[in-house]
């Protein structure tokens, strides 16, 4: 009886073991007004470990109706060699693809190693997708600064985020077990795109051109002044 009693007690006081969710931030970034970019779209798990192995998304464009300008993704163009900076699944699959639905809807997702084989997610954020991105200005580019825009993820449903058991034949997917990952509360789906203007040289910068330029111009002076002097012809002697 006293056994059972310390078993009791050790029940109620150990924790229960914490489940592990994925992390998902949609950042944020700038982008020169008429200009292309990206914006990176991390993923990350909560705790220790989760495994992946697929991915699926869709994202949009919002932004005040106001801007003088529009926002639009760019689709990707070598799906088979697929491999952004620090990507969760490391060298392209070649199983990644995005579709672009309009100018400012994309649809997509990638698969690990024909989705039988997980990666590891941990604390440490990886890149899920970089998203291409145009800016086109209407009217002034100038008065197009200091707009904004949103890139969010839609909410994802049950096995947009997956992991895999391969405990059937390999090769065989039909016999493969697929368990859907919760997305952890402190996601962040919306990241904000910033218009800014093109790099203008510093005051320094435009001095030394000048300086440059003077410099420049006194040379061609010079060496128009030599060569007149050289086509004059000589004075004869008495």
């Amino acid at each position: 009886m006293r056994y059972f009693c310390l078993w009791i007690v050790a029940v109620l006081v150990l924790p229960a073991s914490a489940k592990s969710d994925i992390i998902i931030t949609v950042q944020n970034a700038n982008l020169t007004t008429n200009g292309t970019g990206f914006v990176d779209v991390l993923i990350s798990s909560s705790l220790a470990s989760e495994q992946l192995a697929q991915t699926t998304f869709a994202f949009s464009i919002g932004g005040s109706p106001n801007l003088r300008g529009s926002l639009e993704f760019l689709e990707e163009l070598d799906d088979a060699n697929y491999s952004p900076p620090n990507y969760v699944f490391g060298p392209a699959t070649g199983n990644f693809g995005d579709f672009l639905n309009s100018p400012t809807e994309i649809s997509g997702g990638d698969t690990f190693e024909a989705g039988e084989t997980n990666v590891t997610l941990t604390p440490t954020a990886k890149t899920l997708v970089r998203l291409n991105l145009k800016h086109t200005a209407i009217g002034d580019p100038e008065l197009a600064v200091g707009g904004s825009f949103t890139v969010s993820l839609s909410p994802p449903v049950s096995g947009h985020f997956s992991s895999v058991d391969d405990a059937g034949t390999p090769g065989d997917t039909l016999d493969d077990v697929f368990t859907p990952l919760n997305i952890d509360p402190l996601s962040s789906f919306t990241g904000t795109i910033t218009i800014t203007s093109a790099a203008v040289p510093e005051p320094s910068t435009f001095a030394v051109l000048a300086m440059l330029g003077v410099g420049a111009i006194g040379r061609k002076l010079r060496q128009r002044k030599m060569l007149q002097t050289n086509l004059e012809p000589s004075s004869s002697q008495d």
